[in-house]
Order: C-alpha cells, then structure tokens, then sequence
C-alpha cells in the first residue's frame, strides 16, 4: 500500500486517486519481482534483482551502512512519509505500573538514542539531545517533521481490501 501512497502524491494525486496510480504503475510492467518484506526486499538488492522500492528510510538506512553500501535512498519532493510507531496501555490492564514503566523506558533518552544509532527511528519526544553524528540520518526539529506527508487513513482503511484485491489481480498477478 505504500507503494500505492507515496505514488499517488508523486504523479500530483492524493491518496484518493487510486485508479491513476493503477494505471500508472501498469505502465511500469513488468516487475523483476515484487517484495512481500524487508527482509525479502533486502535480499533482492543482494542478489542483484531489484533496484528501487518504497520502504522505510529507517531501516534501509542501517541496511545500506551494514550490507549495500550503494542503496541511495531518495528525499521525495512531496515529502516522505509520516510513519510512527505508538504504545497503548489497555485500560483495566492487571499490570498498570509495569506497563507505564515500559512506555517510559521507551521514551527515556537513553532508549530513544539506542533505537536513533541502532535503526536511525527519530526520537518521538522533542528532549531529547541528538548527537550531530545522527542529526542527518533522523528527522529531527519542527521544520522537518512539518514536510511530512500523511495520509487520510479513514479514507485509505475504508478502500483497503477492494484496493489489496485490484491491486493483487492487476498489478501483482
């Protein structure tokens, strides 16, 4: 779905254009291969059958530095996409104390910069101190944060299997 998003706002649509980037991308045909993870995406690059994707910046970031040093990854002009990662603590949960001292420990400095170095994820708290070694491999600061694009998810999870299944005959198949 992703794909389907970021092309969407590539070709001057939004996340309600479906139908342009079906056709659109079909005019891509045919594909190497199409990936159904990271890891798998990864491997690709590795044995050479794959040249681009949509993937998060995060981790091909830590994939490139480690394993493919010749992996660009692009800064769209439309902006890159907001994604994040949230923690919920069920209410009436029995271990109420031990779940808020998670959800703290993930948002405490040490544990941002760790998952900041390890898988460049922006910090999700704004107190924290970004070494300048990492400040061009995160998104950091109002300025950045504000470029990034996001979607109408109502809209998008409302479409999600009728666009999965077209997607899936008309493009994947």
């Amino acid at each position: 779905m992703g794909l389907a998003l970021k092309a969407a706002r590539a070709w001057g649509g939004t996340e309600k254009d479906f139908d342009m980037v079906v056709e659109k991308v079909k005019e891509l045909k045919p594909f190497a291969a199409i990936q159904a993870s990271q890891a798998q995406l990864f491997e690709m690059f590795d044995q050479g059958i794959c040249d681009l994707s949509v993937e998060f910046g995060s981790f091909t970031r830590s994939y490139a530095e480690t394993r493919n040093p010749n992996i660009e990854i692009a800064s769209p002009t439309e902006g890159q996409a907001l994604a994040m990662n949230v923690a919920c603590i069920t209410e009436g949960t029995k271990n109420q104390k031990l779940a808020e001292e998670w959800v703290n420990l993930h948002l405490s400095e040490p544990c941002m910069l760790a998952y900041a170095r390890e898988i460049y994820y922006s910090p999700t708290v704004n107190n924290i101190t970004i070494p300048d070694d990492l400040k061009s491999k995160l998104i950091v600061g109002d300025e950045q944060v504000s470029q990034l694009v996001d979607f109408d998810w109502d809209f998008i999870n409302a479409n999600r299997a009728k666009w999965q299944s077209r997607y899936d005959r008309e493009i994947a198949g």
